[in-house]
């Protein structure tokens, strides 16, 4: 995740009315527990019937319970609608290493879940997905499950699984006396004048692979295009143009991933902020691009449904401000541990459905058009400044009625259970 990411926006926007809560529509849903009865899901089942990829947002990456139901969502749509892709908001090269294990490589699934490095990814939620996805393809269905990371942020790792590939096959690997190895944190400083080595390294890596293994071709082939994406995106002079090149090749990847097979169909969990449906020349900024499901639905159209998940209090993990603590972002510190917040303030989807039984379903298409609730979209930082006023939420995040097709709402919410320190 780059900065731009890890910023908090405190609260995505929806225009609708509330029509008053004895009318409101919405979908009584029994459970956030992956292991529970799936049945009261056929009520969704004509969403998902003409979907190939369902984003599943979600307002905060240290939310427990947006992993339980995500994960319980992705089940049914395996059983039930031959979903058989889990996209991931993280580097390709990142998810090789679960990826193989869920294919049936020997590993030990807490140090193939580590490599996805970044501290969301990194849970004991996430090892219960891989095992359960390794035990599904174990039963030899018909279709694999598959584990891909869309996201082009992490050019070491993509250049490091490259170098492991040339090196299997005797091929040159990068000269670290020409191409100094340079951290994450570094690279991101580099300005853009400063990229062209960086483009005269990618020219090295297009080698012939026709000697490769099948696999080892495809995923070289893929590490490649990551690889530059990587170094694309960081040669743009505005955030903003890097945050839009992100989002948008994370579509693009995916999308590539679709055409190998027309009946492949796939979900992609990400931050709300991702997964929502919003448009380059809807959002109108200079701050912020279209997001990766507004690609994704020009593609795909009614192929693509954005469901966000957001919560009315509770704990969840996220970095959070503290002067004597780590420096990730603008020379401000920040802590990487449990925050607490109470109930959500007026106008926002919180405090209006608090006094129903969740989870629940909305479809925003049901909902009229006139008057403005809010959602929690905090990503994997929190700042407790952003998050006071109604002023504060709508100038930080508006993306727009058509932000997403439907949202799930969980009244309380508890952390992930993350495997680093």
């Amino acid at each position: 995740m780059n900065s731009k990411s890890i910023i908090l926006f405190a609260f995505l926007a929806i225009a609708w009315t509330s029509y008053g809560q004895n009318d409101t529509v919405y979908t009584q849903l029994n459970s956030i527990i992956p292991s529970d009865n799936d049945s009261d899901l056929m009520q969704l089942d004509r969403y998902f019937e003409k979907a190939q990829i369902v984003g599943l947002g979600e307002s905060t990456h240290g939310t427990h319970e947006f992993w339980t139901m995500r994960f319980r969502i992705f089940q049914y749509l395996v059983k039930h609608h031959d979903f058989s892709i889990f996209f991931l908001e993280a580097d390709y090269a990142n998810c090789l290493r679960l990826n193989r294990y869920i294919s049936g490589a020997d590993d030990i699934v807490e140090k193939a879940v580590d490599a996805l490095d970044q501290w969301p990814w990194i849970t004991a939620e996430m090892v219960e997905i891989a095992d359960w996805m390794r035990a599904y393809n174990r039963s030899d269905p018909e279709r694999k499950l598959v584990f891909i990371g869309a996201d082009a942020q992490n050019y070491n790792s993509t250049l490091e699984q490259i170098d492991t590939l040339l090196a299997k096959y005797n091929l040159p690997v990068t000269d670290t006396m020409v191409y100094k190895p340079i951290s994450f944190t570094e690279f991101y400083k580099l300005k853009p004048k400063q990229m062209r080595s960086y483009f005269d390294l990618i020219e090295t890596k297009n080698v012939d692979v026709s000697s490769f293994d099948s696999q080892d071709q495809i995923d070289y082939k893929n590490l490649f295009i990551h690889l530059k994406q990587s170094v694309d995106i960081q040669s743009q002079k505005k955030s903003g143009d890097q945050s839009e090149m992100r989002d948008r090749f994370m579509a693009i990847n995916m999308l590539r991933h679709l055409e190998m097979d027309e009946d492949l169909k796939g979900i992609y969990w990400a931050h709300t902020g991702h997964a929502c449906t919003v448009s380059l020349n809807e959002f109108g900024t200079d701050d912020w691009g279209g997001c990766t499901g507004g690609y994704l639905k020009e593609v795909l159209s009614d192929g693509y449904l954005a469901i966000g998940l957001d919560f009315d209090e509770g704990s969840f993990n996220a970095w959070y401000p503290d002067a004597n603590s780590e420096t990730i972002l603008e020379k401000k510190s920040y802590t990487l541990g449990s925050v607490k917040v109470g109930p959500s303030v007026d106008e926002t989807f919180g405090a209006y459905y608090r006094n129903f039984q969740s989870p629940i379903f909305i479809d925003f298409d049901d909902l009229p058009k006139d008057q403005s609730l809010f959602l929690h979209l905090i990503g994997a930082a929190y700042m407790p400044k952003k998050e006071v006023t109604r002023k504060s939420i709508a100038r930080y995040n508006y993306l727009g009625e058509n932000g997403l097709d439907a949202m799930i709402l969980i009244k309380e919410s508890t952390p992930t259970t993350l495997l680093r320190d």
